[in-house]
C-alpha cells in the first residue's frame, strides 16, 4: 500500500512538473513573438490643421477604418476582450489625456500603416494591413483629426495575455500580431 501511494506521488509529482515546464516553455515562446522587434523606417507626412482636413479625418475614422469602432467614439480607448482565461485586450488612448499626447506624428504613422509601436514591437489586433494602402493625404487627414480630439479618459483594463491566448499564438491560430503581416 504505501509503494503504491508513493509511486503514485512520483507520477503525479512528475505530471505536475512536466505541466509547469510546458507553461514556462509557452510563455517565454509566447513573450518572444510579443516582443519581438521591427524596423520600420516611416517618411514623414506633412499633417494640415485645417478644418476640412479634420472633418476628413474624422468621416475616415468613423465611417471607413473603423477607428473609433476599438479606441472609441472619443478614441479615449475601449477594452476590445474582456476574458480572462483568454485575454484582456484594451485599445489605448489616443487622445492628448492618453496615449495621444506621447506619440508623434511618425509614431503615428507607423502605428496606422505598419502596425509597429514606437519601440518597435507589433501593434495587437491593429488592422494596418487594411490601412497600409491609404493614401498619404487620408494618413494625413485621419492623424489631423486624432490630434484634434478633446483630451477624455475613461477607466481600462491592463492588456494581458491568458495561458489560451498564448498557445494559440505560438501555434500561429491566432493572428493578432499586425507587423509580419505587412
Amino acid at each position: 500500500m504505501r509503494a503504491a501511494l508513493k509511486w503514485s506521488g512520483i507520477v503525479l509529482g512528475t505530471i505536475l512538473g512536466l505541466v509547469v515546464v510546458a507553461l514556462g516553455v509557452l510563455y517565454v515562446a509566447s513573450n518572444l513573438k510579443l516582443h519581438k522587434r521591427y524596423v520600420v523606417h516611416v517618411a514623414p507626412l506633412a499633417i494640415p490643421h485645417d478644418s476640412a482636413a479634420t472633418v476628413r479625418g474624422s468621416h475616415l475614422a468613423h465611417a471607413v477604418t473603423g477607428c473609433v469602432d476599438c479606441h472609441g467614439p472619443d478614441l479615449a480607448g475601449t477594452t476590445i476582450i474582456d476574458q480572462p482565461p483568454f485575454a484582456v485586450l484594451s485599445a489605448p488612448n489616443l487622445t492628448p489625456a492618453g496615449l495621444g499626447a506621447q506619440l508623434s506624428d511618425l509614431d503615428l504613422v507607423r502605428a496606422i500603416r505598419y502596425g509597429v509601436a514606437p519601440d518597435g514591437r507589433s501593434l495587437l489586433v491593429m488592422p494596418s494591413a487594411v490601412y497600409y494602402h491609404l493614401t498619404d493625404a487620408d494618413l494625413a487627414a485621419v492623424i489631423a483629426y486624432v490630434r484634434s480630439v478633446p483630451p477624455a479618459t475613461h477607466p481600462l483594463k491592463v492588456t494581458s495575455y491568458g495561458p489560451i491566448s498564448r498557445l494559440l499564438l505560438v501555434a500561429g491560430k491566432l493572428p493578432v500580431l499586425q507587423a509580419p503581416l505587412i
